[in-house]
């Protein structure tokens, strides 16, 4: 085999594992310190004054009718979520 491509082999399996290894440590520190230290709860709404309303965008989309029982008015279907 070439030398080239060995190296070449070398270099790129040296790179998989490197790539692998290096992580954003800011991006870390940032869930450590959201989630984690700060016991994060997701019952909290995220508006400044409680009595204000909350909008929240909604979509959905019906991809597949699975089944439709007529008697019990069972609908079966597939769908998808947009948030």
């Amino acid at each position: 085999m070439d030398s080239s491509i060995i190296i070449l082999l070398i270099f790129y399996v040296y790179w998989c594992f490197v790539s692998v290894t290096f992580a954003n440590p800011e991006a870390k520190r940032l869930y450590e310190e959201l989630i984690k230290v700060r016991a994060y709860n997701k019952l909290i709404r995220p508006v400044k004054n409680n009595s204000e309303k909350l909008t929240v965008y909604l979509g959905l989309r019906l991809t597949q009718l699975l089944d439709v029982d007529e008697k019990n008015q069972i609908m079966t279907s597939n769908v998808w979520l947009k948030q």
